[in-house]
């Protein structure tokens, strides 16, 4: 799986991601995905099919809601959707 997916995680405790642009055919398949917080929690996302060409625009982020922190940061939250990951800062 070649996309290169984004974690953003905004005000400290909002994770989106961000899907790439599709590259032509829609031929990324569908994949199992999972949100490591980086405090022990963890969420479970299902699985998670990509945007094709035509949906892309209006689907290129999708929210993956929330999530307190105990303590103070930076917690360092990882993302993986098939063989596709991605890190991000949180605090």
């Amino acid at each position: 799986m070649a996309a290169r997916i984004r974690l953003i995680v905004d005000d400290g405790f909002r994770f989106t991601l961000a899907w790439p642009a599709p590259a032509g055919a829609d031929d990324t398949p569908c994949a199992p995905a999972h949100l490591d917080y980086g405090d022990g929690a963890a969420l479970d996302l299902g699985v998670l099919c990509p945007p094709t060409a035509v949906t892309w625009r209006e689907q290129r982020q999708l929210d993956l809601g929330s999530h307190r922190y105990a303590g103070a940061g930076p917690y360092r939250a990882r993302l993986t959707w098939g063989a596709a990951s991605a890190e991000a800062l949180a605090a």
